[in-house]
């Protein structure tokens, strides 16, 4: 069946939030395609839950598929979606995947922020390669941004 209405929307909003925080990435995903198979049409909040869900679980792939899936229905992803798609890679030790974002957000006027970079710093880190963390702290640098703990330990690690 077809719905449109804004209380199914907010329903479906409001429990794909819940499986996000609960890190129920399968179920998250689930009730997104269930979402869209409504007609009920996921906003930014809805795709960033599930991002951040498969992040928590390391599911880079999943991360990169929902990407795609955003740009395909013209929904652009915020630096809040990019920033858990590289940190998903990171949890994937997937390093080359999380600083091939980065140039992806930037061609599409999406500046990394501290947490983005800070991610990327720490995919390298997992990945053993302490040279690019080091390239991306200077990125952080370049644009402006201060650096944090977590920036400077990943880093460092």
């Amino acid at each position: 069946p077809k719905s449109n209405s804004i209380a199914d929307s907010a329903i479906y909003k409001a429990v794909i939030i819940a499986c996000g925080r609960a890190e129920q990435w399968m179920q998250a995903c689930g009730l997104l395609a269930a979402m869209q198979k409504r007609n009920s049409l996921p906003d930014i909040i809805c795709y960033n839950a599930v991002v951040t869900s498969c992040q928590k679980n390391g599911r880079w792939k999943k991360s990169f598929g929902l990407l795609a899936t955003m740009q395909i229905v013209r929904l652009m992803p915020n630096v809040i979606t990019y920033s858990a798609a590289v940190s998903a890679c990171g949890n994937a030790k997937e390093w080359q995947q999380a600083l091939g974002l980065l140039p992806m957000m930037q061609n599409q006027a999406c500046d990394p922020n501290i947490f983005t970079y800070s991610a990327a710093i720490s995919a390298c880190a997992k990945g053993e390669q302490w040279q690019r963390a080091l390239s991306v702290l200077e990125d952080i640098h370049e644009a402006r941004l201060v650096p944090g703990v977590v920036a400077y330990s990943a880093s460092i690690s």
